[in-house]
């Protein structure tokens, strides 16, 4: 608010008369006049200033209401600022708490994991083994098929050119003997 100047009275010196009984009689007249002016000004400041003391316990008030009402918002305790901010810090801990716990589940199942993978992979390097061992065994049973039907073909053909031979062979002394018969030669 802004506050405004007052304006002093001011006085315009009169001229006076000097009589001797007058004088006197005037002067406090005058200064009864003064006296009562000056109590009419302090009456009204009075009144401003009570006006304006009012105003300022107006003012208080509506300031000790919203200082009331901000001290509510923060200290109420299940609505203020500081329940809020320990009901999340609450929760918080509580999600944090799961959030460990999560991630220790993870470590333990990523241990077993990598055991498990380390048992694979020995069964791995010994399925390899075994298979490359079976692979071999398979290729030199393979090869020696090879060579047992190559033997068998071999023996195969020369008992058909022996057999040949054999039958030729009789062929020829059947006919020999039935021309010696027939001829009356020899039978052998």
């Amino acid at each position: 608010m802004a506050t405004q100047k007052r304006k002093k009275p001011t006085r315009k010196p009169e001229k006076k008369v000097i009589l001797p009984v007058m004088a006197k009689h005037d002067d406090a007249t005058d200064s009864i006049g003064v006296i009562l002016h000056k109590i009419d000004r302090i009456e009204e400041g009075q009144g401003k200033l009570v006006g304006k003391v009012e105003g300022i316990e107006d003012g208080q008030t509506k300031i000790v209401d919203k200082l009331d009402s901000i001290h509510e918002a923060i200290y109420h305790q299940d609505t203020g600022l500081f329940a809020k901010i320990a009901a999340h810090r609450l929760e918080n801990h509580e999600v944090k708490a799961e959030i460990e716990q999560e991630i220790v589940d993870i470590k333990a199942w990523r241990k077993q994991s990598e055991k498990d993978g380390e048992k694979d992979a020995k069964l791995s390097e010994k399925e390899e083994a075994e298979k490359k061992i079976a692979f071999e065994t398979l290729t030199t049973m393979k090869a020696e098929v090879v060579s047992l039907k190559d033997y068998k073909t071999t023996v195969n053909n020369i008992l058909k050119y022996a057999a040949g031979a054999i039958a030729t062979g009789l062929l020829g002394l059947i006919c020999k003997v039935i021309y010696n018969l027939a001829t009356g030669g020899h039978a052998f």
